[in-house]
């Protein structure tokens, strides 16, 4: 009986180091982001700091862009990207825009590529984001949003596999009078017959959605997954600096944050196609998202982690 009691307070330990990990975060600092330099392609002994989400936008878009060993993929990603945005610079004066590569501690040529993209354009449309160690997809975008310029912010994935061209569906579903107002347009693959997937991610697709409305808490949103979507800086600003979650389900905590600070959130086809070299292993994903998700929903609502809102902050310290 001795072993079983010992058996019990250890799983006990358990369930507490796990619920209790990570929950004390410090207090989230907006200049925290000036850590993050980036070098100069053109003359690699410069390095500048990144400017933080919460200065002043200076730019229309900002295009955030996580890889992780893409050094094959990248490449045609960036020039669909670069010349969908160059042509819209031309037919809009008043539009401006950069692309931020984060790369998460890759091992092949993906800095390299992205530097020698970087060198044709400059350092104020393009930047490279290298975080010291792979950190996950969450970590990347999460630093590209806190180090970006623009009035709007897109993450896009790195792979190409939805169209650049589709980013004006979401420009356009925000409406005319989006600046200064918390607004996420996301891109959704479940309303498309044309995005043509394997019948594994198709059951993944549906068997996740199915555990995101009854665990993760996120509701009426049938595609957390796709890596296009939009934010507007405000929304940026409500949303990223909650972000626990570094791996695969970091999409749905933005989500469930956005929907907890009440931010709108619209869904819109895009066009999507499967990219072979995939690093996704279907198994694994599964069974570490499910943890995270439901490692989320315990800490949020034993009130171990708490949403953070700067305005609360700033009128805080306005009063003092």
């Amino acid at each position: 009986m001795l072993w079983l009691f010992a058996l019990a307070i250890f799983s006990c330990l358990i369930i507490v180091y796990f619920f209790l990990k990570d929950s004390r975060r410090p207090p989230f600092v907006a200049s925290a982001v000036q850590a993050f330099t980036f070098i100069d392609p053109a003359d690699p002994s410069k390095t500048h700091p990144f400017p933080s989400l919460f200065s002043p936008p200076e730019k229309s878009l900002s295009v955030i862009v996580p890889a992780y060993n893409e050094e094959k993929r990248l490449p045609q990603m960036l020039e669909e990207t670069i010349k969908s945005l160059e042509a819209r610079s031309r037919r809009a004066a008043n539009f401006s825009w950069e692309i931020i590569v984060v790369d998460d501690g890759s091992r092949d040529g993906t800095v390299e590529v992205a530097y020698n993209i970087g060198e044709r354009l400059g350092t104020d449309r393009f930047r490279v984001l290298r975080l010291p160690q792979n950190s996950g997809k969450g970590a990347a975008v999460k630093s590209g949003m806190l180090s970006s310029r623009g009035e709007l912010l897109l993450m896009a994935d790195a792979d190409g596999a939805t169209f650049f061209e589709d980013y004006l569906k979401l420009e356009r579903a925000l409406g005319s009078e989006y600046k200064e107002k918390p607004i996420i347009v996301i891109g959704s693959r479940a309303q498309l017959e044309q995005a043509q997937r394997s019948f594994v991610r198709k059951l993944f697709m549906w068997g996740f959605h199915w555990y995101v409305n009854l665990i993760g808490g996120v509701k009426h949103i049938y595609d957390t997954q796709c890596g296009f979507k939009l934010f507007t800086r405000e929304a940026a600003r409500l949303v990223f600096p909650n972000q626990h979650l570094s791996r695969w389900a970091f999409d749905v905590e933005l989500l469930y944050v956005a929907q907890q600070h009440s931010i709108p959130i619209f869904e819109v086809p895009v066009k999507w196609s499967e990219i072979p070299g995939s690093k996704l292993n279907i198994l694994k994903a599964v069974l570490n998202m499910s943890r995270d998700l439901l490692n989320m929903r315990c800490k949020y609502c034993l009130g171990l982690w708490c949403l953070y809102n700067y305005r609360a902050t700033e009128k805080s310290v306005t009063k003092q």
